[in-house]
């Protein structure tokens, strides 16, 4: 599955996708982890935004096609439904 977003994030700022809420939220985040900006708008919408990890190993690429060095962290969230 793949994603793509149309934006830039400044030094400093990250982009937060957050799954635990409906609706998901993209936000643009600034130094303090305070809220800049809601970019989910700024997603292309013909792509997979969010995604979920099978059990075992997984295998997440990031690319980007600008020319400065790219600084990326990947968070995830482990959740178990009971029936």
């Amino acid at each position: 599955e793949t994603g793509r977003y149309e934006g830039s994030i400044p030094d400093g700022h990250k982009l937060v996708i957050d799954t635990t809420q409906i609706p998901y939220s993209i936000t643009e985040r600034g130094v303090s982890d305070e809220v800049v900006a809601d970019r989910y708008q700024m997603c292309d919408f013909t792509t997979e935004r969010f995604f979920h990890l099978q059990y075992g190993s997984n295998r997440i690429s990031v690319v980007h096609e600008g020319l400065n060095i790219l600084n990326v962290m990947v968070e995830g969230r482990i959740s178990y439904e009971t029936v």
